[in-house]
């Protein structure tokens, strides 16, 4: 590919594809990110372009929830930030446009958040269920 420099001189640059490297994602405890720390920022790094939030908009509490989405994505057994990133896509084209005054990251926290504590009642409820049928049988 040609280009012209603040001189006018022509030149020619090499084009090179360019590669780059999956990063796995480290599985967590209880929705908690267990990365090393620079593991850690880098992932949050990335998650803050994606969800396009500026250092003044970085609060702890957009901290926790970045890192309870990298902890939901290890929990589930998505090891790579491509895949993780698709997963972010697929559900908040399923959740829609946040509201007014919603943000995409509270959505998706929110919704993720809800979603284990309902499969934590349904485990519940299923084994009381399961104790009351050997009760009846007895």
């Amino acid at each position: 590919m040609g280009y012209i420099d603040s001189t006018g001189k022509h030149g020619e640059i090499e084009e090179k594809p360019v590669e780059q490297e999956e990063k796995e994602l480290k599985p967590e405890q209880g929705g908690e990110s267990n990365l090393t720390m620079t593991d850690e920022e880098v992932e949050l790094g990335e998650l803050k372009k994606y969800f396009n939030i500026g250092e003044m908009d970085f609060t702890p509490e957009i901290r926790k929830q970045l890192l309870f989405l990298l902890g939901w994505a290890a929990k589930n057994g998505i090891k790579t930030r491509g895949d993780f990133l698709s997963e972010l896509k697929k559900m908040e084209f399923k959740l829609g446009s946040p509201s007014f005054n919603e943000s995409r990251i509270g959505r998706l926290y929110q919704y993720l958040r809800l979603k284990a504590q309902s499969e934590e009642i349904n485990k519940e409820l299923s084994a009381f269920e399961k104790g009351g049928e050997n009760e009846r049988k007895s």
